[in-house]
């Protein structure tokens, strides 16, 4: 077993774990009493000072709750010279290795062969300042999971096998893990399996250039494990030939930092997902889907080379499955993972685009420590904020289907807030198909098991609020999972009635019949409403970002202007502007976040963050918001980036095309990266007179449009009387007749916070693993000796 040595913003790694001599000083069957519990910081485990004579035992690789697989790594701190180190999980001896670690005053071990649920391990530590004890309850799951996300979705397809892993062995489609080598042609750029790692290597073989400056042959090493039930492929470079057959694999290559590459998209689950070695090994991927199409800008080939561990799941790809408790769950077993077989992670540092950049918000937001840096690319802020685009555009598209001709194309979009009319169309063509729970199961759930209202009322239901049940809930009317949308009060068009772009008879007939959705998702004269226990769940947890710790890491958002992409045009350029607006008005801060526009890409920003990140490193501030900002580097500043096609590139290594939509290999050896754009320093905003601002226009969405905040996060308004005095001229006493009568509760009061908003959200929630829990918020807890005392002669 392989382990390490870490200090906040410096890593070495051990060669193998020192075997220490375990103390065999009997234990007697009653302990004395442990004195205190603590808690440590998610991002560097740091715990308030000891007391002298103190010791504290903690778990390094995951938060003592959250434990998967049988092992843990656990460290015993406050040992002084000449301590020896006893670790026992209910008693009986753990067997652990124990190796030292910097300073003497520290000492890790891995723990093996924890049972399933709770069990409580203790330190005893014998030496001159005498006999101490800590004890921390603990609880170990599954590696299949679940272990904070609730209950496993049912039925589950195993897709093993088209990823090239055999079948699988069990039904949460287990795999043996496997390990397979690639060398990349120094030539044609591509990655080649090598059927014997140890034999010579091709005589093309890449050479790579690591972050410390040592070259190396350009091999990489995929590990392919199921964690979680989803496919994790794990890579890093790795010279199995100057090793040899004799050793045994070593991250010696490794510099410290974990990039994780997030899928995009959005699916309804129920399946597992497929990858290749391709996910982490980067380049063009051999096929284009809705949760690949960005995969190919990660950078991840570059990472590789610099000596990062690169990491992909399926069940990170919010295509497979758009549950972001899901994926906050897989990438924290995976950490474990890496951090049990490999070390602990100096950095995480997430990149995803679409689906994958909304996971990385979430992550941020709700999971402090999770991450470390953020690169989202063409973003979106949750699930069911962005939700509410989606619905709001299948509602005024079933509305002008119906109004026929008496809309112009310039009155669709002041209402809709969008550059272009085709943005509701891809949102409706794309994803409104989501909510349908007829539709999106995947090929293995046959048709005669699939919900129909009439034939099978008690089928299986695969539309996203289904797959997010565990988060919702469930109507206890109906038994389905409730739909967290609202839009009772909103008044469609507001803006543009009050700006002359539609008439006032427009705006009322639109907000007659604009309805709503019902529980399978057919249009309905009734507008939707969900219920005020919900609204004030989603912002409790954090399904709402903004509320929670969103400002404890450095984020580049990259805002790729995609608004007149004329298919899948759903990436509108407005998204990185509400989440900082967000940041602003909800933590009372926007220094943590910057915007490039125009189109950047991960590589570019890859520099940017790490000198970030090291700087809060070496200024002591890592989770701190102030630090955190004030540790911003000019390198990270907003920007604007007027381009076609990215703000640099290799020109013999990648092809990039118009808006960045196409990138593939070229042969020829790598001359480096060029600039091929103009990167103007500019502050971003959504509106102003900015070069960015005229050049790449922000819109807004249905909601703003209709009187609402940038922030675009009220899921659920609260009411006020129609009044007269807000609207103009046009609409006539008995047009407000008329809107009374729409809108017998009440139209929107902006002004007010949403029903059930609240000022701070939960960290760390959960909703349970095998048994579904209300959430509740986790915490990395220590367990700390008693005053010492002497040793009794026993």
């Amino acid at each position: 077993m392989l382990g390490g040595t870490q200090a906040r913003g410096r890593w070495t790694v051990a060669a193998r774990w020192t075997t220490l001599a375990l103390a065999t000083t009997a234990v007697p069957a009653v302990l004395p009493t442990v004195g205190q519990a603590a808690t440590a910081d998610p991002f560097t485990q740091a715990t308030p000072a000891l007391k002298r004579g103190q010791i504290e035992l903690l778990t390094l690789s995951t938060l003592p709750q959250t434990i998967t697989g049988g092992d843990v790594l656990v460290a015993v701190r406050g040992l002084q010279p000449g301590d020896r180190v006893a670790l026992r999980v209910n008693g009986r001896s753990s067997g652990a290795r124990i190796t030292a670690a910097a300073g003497g005053a520290e000492r890790r071990a891995l723990v093996r062969g924890l049972r399933t649920g709770a069990s409580t391990l203790t330190a005893t530590v014998r030496g001159t300042s005498g006999r101490r004890v800590a004890r921390l309850k603990i609880r170990n799951h599954p590696v299949t999971g679940p272990v904070i996300s609730g209950p496993h979705q049912t039925p589950f397809v195993c897709e093993t096998e088209r990823a090239g892993l055999g079948k699988p062995k069990d039904a949460n489609c287990s795999i043996d893990t496997r390990y397979d080598w690639f060398a990349r042609d120094g030539v044609d750029q591509k990655f080649k399996r090598l059927a014997d790692p140890f034999a010579p290597y091709p005589d093309r073989t890449d050479t790579a250039t690591t972050a410390d400056g040592r070259r190396v042959p350009f091999v990489v090493r995929v590990e392919s494990a199921t964690i979680n039930r989803g496919i994790a492929r794990i890579a890093l470079l790795d010279d199995p030939r100057a090793r040899g057959r004799d050793r045994g694999f070593s991250p010696a290559i490794w510099n410290g930092r974990l990039s994780h590459a997030f899928g995009e998209s959005c699916g309804s689950g129920f399946h597992q997902g497929r990858n290749t070695p391709d996910s982490v090994l980067g380049g063009f991927p051999e096929e284009i889907g809705g949760d690949s199409i960005f995969s190919s800008l990660y950078g991840l080939t570059e990472r590789l080379g610099q000596g990062d561990i690169v990491v992909h799941s399926t069940l990170t790809t919010f295509g497979v499955h758009c549950n972001p408790a899901v994926s906050a769950e897989t990438l924290m077993m995976i950490k474990e993972h890496v951090s049990e077989d490999y070390g602990v992670p100096e950095r995480t540092f997430g990149v995803g685009g679409s689906g994958g950049a909304l996971q990385q918000y979430n992550a941020a937001n709700n999971f402090p420590g999770l991450l470390d840096a953020a690169s989202p690319i063409a973003s979106f802020t949750d699930v069911v904020t962005t939700a509410m685009t989606v619905v709001d555009c299948g509602l005024l598209l079933n509305f002008w289907d119906q109004a026929g001709d008496g809309w112009t194309d310039d009155q669709k979009k002041a209402v809709a807030g969008h550059i272009t009319t085709s943005i509701c169309n891809s949102w409706r063509s794309t994803f409104l198909p989501l909510l349908d729970p007829t539709d999106n199961c995947p090929g293995g759930i046959p048709k005669e098991a699939r919900y129909d209202p009439k034939e099978r009322p008690k089928g299986v239901r695969c539309s996203l609020p289904d797959g997010l049940v565990n988060i919702v809930g469930k109507d206890p009317a109906t038994g389905f999972a409730r739909r967290p949308f609202d839009n009772v009060g909103v008044q469609y068009g507001l803006q543009a009635l009050q700006a002359g772009v539609i008439s006032a008879e427009q705006f009322v007939d639109l907000n007659a019949r604009v309805g709503g959705y019902d529980v399978d998702s057919r249009p309905s004269p009734q507008r939707s409403a969900m219920d005020v226990e919900l609204a004030a769940k989603l912002y409790r947890i954090g399904a709402v970002i903004g509320r929670g710790s969103l400002d404890r890491i450095p984020i580049v958002d990259m805002a790729s202007y995609l608004d007149l992409i004329p298919i899948a045009d759903i990436h509108d350029n407005v998204r990185p502007f509400i989440a900082r607006q967000r940041l602003r008005d909800r933590r009372d801060t926007g220094g943590t976040m910057t915007i490039w526009r125009g189109l950047s890409l991960p590589t570019d920003t890859l520099p940017a963050l790490t000198s970030w990140v090291e700087r809060i490193e070496d200024r002591g501030g890592v989770g701190d918001p102030k630090a955190v900002a004030a540790a911003r580097p000019a390198a990270a500043e907003d920007r604007c980036i007027v381009t076609a096609g990215g703000a640099s590139a290799d020109p013999f290594n990648q092809v990039v095309g118009p808006l960045g939509l196409a990138q593939g290999q070229v042969g020829g050896p790598s001359l480096g990266r060029i600039t091929v754009g103009v990167n103007v320093p500019e502050r971003q905003e959504a509106s102003g007179n900015g070069l960015c601002q005229q050049v790449f226009r922000a819109a807004l969405e249905p909601r703003m449009v209709a009187g609402g905040p940038l922030t675009d996060d009220v899921i659920k308004c609260r009411l006020k009387p129609v009044d007269a005095a807000d609207y103009p001229a046009s609409v006539t006493g008995p047009l407000i007749t008329r809107l009374r009568e729409i809108f017998p509760a009440g139209v929107c009061d902006w002004s007010q916070p949403g029903v059930g908003e609240t000022g701070r959200s939960m960290t760390w929630p959960s909703f349970g693993g095998a048994k579904l829990r209300e959430p509740f918020g986790l915490r990395w807890t220590t367990g700390r000796s008693a005053t010492a005392r002497k040793a009794k002669r026993r």
